[in-house]
């Protein structure tokens, strides 16, 4: 078996950083465009007033979705620095995180 030189260990490196960095950034749009479909619609569509239902939904997702943007930002960031392990679990986070922009639409639009 051949063994691999430091440049084709880095080269491959950086690829696997700049697919990471690709899907972290696709999950992080779709994401966006998740929250702002839910502004759309439990705020401008059903005009929640200062108690409404939908603008507690809607004060509830942004407290759980600006940490996730947090992440997904210092994961675009930090791409091709981290170690395999995180990158890993860079896209178990991208995958739940796509979970949850899912569950945004459904609580938003069809709760």
């Amino acid at each position: 078996m051949k063994e691999r030189t430091p440049d084709e260990n880095l080269v491959q490196k950086l690829a696997a950083g700049k697919l990471f960095r690709i899907v972290s950034f696709i999950q992080s749009f779709v994401h966006l465009c998740a929250y702002i479909a839910s502004f759309v619609k439990l705020i401008i569509i059903e005009a929640g007033g200062y108690y409404d239902i939908g603008l507690m939904i809607f004060i509830g997702i942004t407290l759980l979705s600006m940490p996730l943007f947090s992440i997904s930002w210092w994961l675009i960031q930090h791409s091709l620095k981290i170690s395999k392990k995180k990158r890993f679990w860079g896209y178990c986070f991208d995958f739940s995180a796509s979970i949850w922009s899912i569950f945004i639409i459904k609580l938003s639009y069809f709760m």
